[in-house]
């Protein structure tokens, strides 16, 4: 999910990373977390209704790299991010996407 919903915002696909964001059905973050999941496990399949949890050696259960949603829900909903090129957020860009507009769509704050 981390990279995936960053390169989707990016290609103008951020309704697909919403999807994966807040859809319960498999595959989808959302599927993971209705199952008690506070992040994404390792495989998308590392729970299904079918055959349960896979086995535990084969699966993290707390698999943050791959699952973390933080890192687009700041950059892409949230639009905290900063100007390309710029060193330690020495220039703050404020462009939230709620709803999934692509990212020249959105209006954006400057600050800095």
């Amino acid at each position: 999910m981390r990279f995936l919903a960053l390169v989707l915002s990016e290609v103008g696909r951020s309704d697909l990373a919403y999807r994966l964001l807040l859809n319960e059905s498999y595959p989808s973050w959302g599927y993971s977390i209705r199952r008690g999941a506070t992040t994404v496990w390792e495989p998308w399949d590392g729970w299904t209704e079918e055959r349960g949890f896979q086995t535990p050696a084969m699966n993290s259960f707390n698999h943050y790299s791959f699952g973390a949603a933080g890192e687009w829900l700041f950059r892409s909903v949230a639009g905290i991010d900063q100007e390309p090129g710029a060193l330690a957020y020495d220039s703050i860009l404020i462009r939230p996407e709620l709803g999934g507009q692509h990212p020249r769509e959105r209006p954006a704050t400057r600050c800095g």
